[in-house]
């Protein structure tokens, strides 16, 4: 029934015809008179026009909910609708069917993806790896507590993937786990957020920066590049500012511009101060309550390393007994509340487990 040999600068002139006729105008309606023309042949539009208005002239078409009279262009869609071939109406009337249809028909000539088995789907892949030429990582939330090293902050942040998530048509839905996350800051970055975080409770850390697996402490490593708050972000965009780190000062009311939009000079030197940069000092741990609900940082914890440990095995077993300190604090901490706010419990249990293992490498190479 298709009429598709029609010259498509006269279908576009029929419509023109038809739809005034129908007393249609909008994009839509044409469109689809023009559609109609294209697949069943100007005869075919020319039958429905006659019926329309044969059933105008005989008192009208209800729609189909029974309260409304139709118009006749109305009447028209609907007698289509009526006497049209089901493939030739769906491409009319039912566009998101006729794309549906045609995506599933052009999806089914491929391989469905099981999860269990993308070990082999990746091993192929991986025999001939694109590159990266750029790539960043955006976290968002509120850190807890902080270590400070000399022009550093580090803070340990986890992400709970929720079962709830909804993913796109075809991408796997992850399962719900607990993805731990160590971030480093830079000491000036963190002064720039630190005090609006003190200040909000609902306030929430952004932070942007290149990431990496880092497998001895068995999360990703985020390093910060930029960072900011919600609250800060949205102020910069209300202010129309692309920067929170930098306020411009405010041209001096009166003054006159000179050449290049600059004020002449008056020839007397400004006594005006330019206004006293605050610090904020940073604290450990990170505590956005009252100020008074600080504590200072403890000191750190005094490790005996075993007799005959070169000075590389020291450093490193030191720096395994203080984190498992930190862990299994973290751990008794997470215990000590309501089981359905456990939140983390099970990631740390196995960070423990894999520093005490490394820590059972080290002893062990000593004794052999």
């Amino acid at each position: 029934m298709s009429q598709s040999n029609i010259d498509p600068k006269y279908i576009r002139q029929f419509t023109q015809e038809i739809a005034q006729a129908l007393n249609e105008h909008e994009k839509k309606p044409l469109r689809q008179i023009e559609t109609i023309t294209r697949l069943c042949g100007e005869q075919f539009v020319r039958d429905l026009l006659k019926q329309a208005l044969a059933v105008q002239a005989q008192g009208g078409m209800k729609t189909s909910s029974g309260d409304k009279q139709r118009t006749l262009g109305g009447v028209f869609f609907a007698l289509a609708r009526e006497q049209m071939p089901e493939e030739e109406k769906l491409q009319v009337f039912y566009l998101w069917v006729n794309r549906a249809r045609k995506r599933v028909a052009h999806e089914s000539q491929f391989e469905p993806f099981e999860w269990d088995h993308r070990q082999a789907t990746i091993d192929k892949l991986n025999q001939a790896q694109g590159e990266i030429s750029d790539v960043k990582i955006t976290l968002q939330g509120r850190p807890s507590e902080i270590e400070r090293r000399q022009n550093l902050i580090i803070t340990t942040l986890t992400h709970h993937i929720s079962e709830n998530i909804t993913m796109p048509t075809g991408v796997p839905h992850p399962k719900q786990f607990e993805m731990p996350y160590t971030v480093y800051i830079g000491a000036k970055q963190w002064e720039q957020v630190e005090e609006a975080l003190d200040k909000s409770k609902d306030d929430q850390l952004i932070v942007e920066g290149f990431a990496a697996f880092d497998a001895e402490t068995n999360a990703m490593a985020v390093f910060t590049l930029t960072a900011t708050t919600t609250q800060l972000a949205k102020k910069a965009r209300r202010d129309g500012q692309g920067d929170t780190s930098s306020a411009k000062a405010p041209a001096k009311a009166g003054g006159k511009a000179g050449k290049g939009g600059q004020k002449p000079s008056s020839g007397r030197q400004s006594t005006s101060r330019p206004a006293k940069r605050e610090t904020s000092v940073s604290r450990v741990p990170f505590a956005p309550t009252r100020l008074e609900d600080r504590v200072p940082p403890k000191p750190p914890l005094e490790v005996i390393v075993p007799d005959g440990m070169g000075e590389a095995a020291a450093k490193r077993y030191t720096d395994l007994q203080r984190a498992a300190v930190t862990y299994r604090q973290r751990i008794a901490d997470i215990e000590a509340k309501p089981s359905d706010q456990q939140f983390g419990l099970e990631m740390t249990q196995k960070l423990l487990t894999n520093i005490e293992k490394q820590i059972k490498e080290l002893e062990s190479q000593l004794e052999q």
